[in-house]
């Protein structure tokens, strides 16, 4: 499973390389969020999200 995601103007739009789209979102750190949530469900085991979401916090300053 891979996560990229979509940044436009204003929003965050994430993808997997299955198929799934999620919502946009206002920010990156909410499109992560999201995107992890779709792994858990769909893709039980994988960490790319988790490894993402983590970093984006860790480079925002929140725990």
């Amino acid at each position: 499973m891979r996560v990229k995601i979509d940044a436009g103007g204003m929003t965050y739009l994430p993808l997997c390389d299955c198929g799934w789209r999620g919502l946009p979102s206002t920010s990156r750190g909410g499109a992560l969020s999201d995107a992890r949530h779709h792994e858990r469900r769909a893709h039980p085991g994988d960490l790319q999200a988790a490894k993402a979401l983590a970093e984006h916090r860790r480079r925002a300053g929140h725990s």
